[in-house]
């Protein structure tokens, strides 16, 4: 099973649109997850870190996780899941992910249980201290591969 992909869940933006969205895992890429926005034919996809959404999980608002266009970080109590009964609110938690492309912002509010739950399970499909050496196999296969390749 090369792709782990979560259950569906709804994501917020502040002036409260709504899109169905699914974190997605490849074991062939295993440093990082992506988020994936939209519909299931044709969604957006932002790929992140695996270690960014674990940080982003375990911060704040005053110190978010990320630098560049992905930023992420937890908040408790949110007005988003006030104002919206059908937002999960257990745990009384949501995960903010601000994605940051050129010339603009989108903040979106995503439930913290769904994520961390993915982000457990993808641990235990690739532990964080086997990224590099999964990734080093793959390298020294393909790189075989090429070498045999070229020599026909």
């Amino acid at each position: 099973m090369p792709r782990f992909i979560s259950e569906l869940h709804v994501l917020r933006t502040e002036d409260g649109a709504r899109f169905a969205a699914a974190w997605v895992f490849d074991r062939l890429s295993p440093a990082a997850v992506r988020l994936a926005i939209g519909s299931a034919g044709q969604p957006v996809e932002w790929v992140m870190g695996r270690s960014l959404v674990r940080d982003g999980l375990r911060s704040n608002r005053i110190r978010p996780a990320g630098e560049g266009d992905v930023r992420l970080h937890c908040r408790r109590g949110c007005k988003v899941c006030d104002t919206q009964p059908d937002f999960p609110d257990s745990p009384p938690s949501i995960l903010v992910v601000d994605l940051v492309p050129p010339d603009c912002m989108l903040r979106l509010f995503a439930d913290a249980h769904i994520a961390a739950l993915f982000l457990r399970a993808t641990y235990k499909l690739v532990p964080e201290h086997k990224e590099q050496m999964l990734l080093s196999r793959q390298v020294d296969t393909a790189t075989t591969w090429f070498m045999r390749a070229g020599m026909r």
